[in-house]
């Protein structure tokens, strides 16, 4: 089993303890990937934003926000998110540190720091082989527990890293890391989430999450 497997049958096994129902890796183009299991340690109304494990997540007029049975659709969903909530998102990568929600979605467990799972999928803004650490917005990432083999890996480029471990602050601290490829959808999502069977976040069926997640 190759790490990056390793990395989201381990999300996966996060998605289904916080009571998030079956998880699915869905097939390239078919929805949204996964970006982050985290905190919620910013809010900002005024810029329809939040940070969650370090990275600046954008809403806009096509994200939508599940608390419990409530779904808040657009801009107005970062008003239902409160900092400190545990959340998962879905969406795109735009920049070192920068997304665009797809799929916000505040999960039923209470977040502790150092101790409940996280995950990062992210663009980096630097990196030091030499010390295994690396930063992606405002998050310093230390992966010397990882055995994360690093490549050269430069700012900017159009690799993401995938990161699963703890955060405590603004230190995350992988116990896996490996490689993704930023053009592929074909990375676990969150469908089913707070649904029973084989269903995506919103709706019924087997259909993904909205689309492909790649809008302008």
């Amino acid at each position: 089993m190759d790490m990056t497997t390793t990395i989201r049958k381990a999300a996966l096994a996060t998605l289904a303890l916080v009571g998030l129902g079956c998880g699915g890796i869905a097939a390239a183009g078919d929805s949204a990937p996964l970006l982050a299991i985290g905190p919620a340690t910013s809010v900002d109304t005024e810029n329809n934003s939040i940070v969650v494990n370090g990275q600046t997540v954008i809403f806009d007029s096509e994200t939508e926000t599940q608390i419990g049975n409530t779904t808040a659709g657009g801009v107005g969903g970062v008003s239902t998110i409160t900092s400190g909530d545990y959340v998962a998102n879905t969406g795109e990568l735009k920049d070192a540190g920068v997304t665009l929600a797809t799929d916000v979605t505040v999960l039923d467990d209470k977040f502790v720091p150092g101790s409940s799972a996280a995950y990062l999928r992210a663009l980096l803004s630097s990196h030091n082989e030499s010390t295994a650490i690396a930063e992606s917005g405002s998050l310093t990432i230390d992966y010397t527990a990882s055995l994360f083999e690093a490549r050269d890996i430069a700012s900017g480029n159009s690799e993401a890293i995938e990161f699963y471990g703890t955060i405590n602050g603004s230190v995350f601290s992988a116990t896996n890391a490996a490689t993704a490829s930023v053009a592929s959808n074909s990375t676990i999502t969150t469908q089913a989430i707070r649904g029973s069977g084989v269903r995506a976040i919103r709706g019924s069926g087997v259909r993904a999450i909205r689309g492909s997640g790649v809008r302008a």
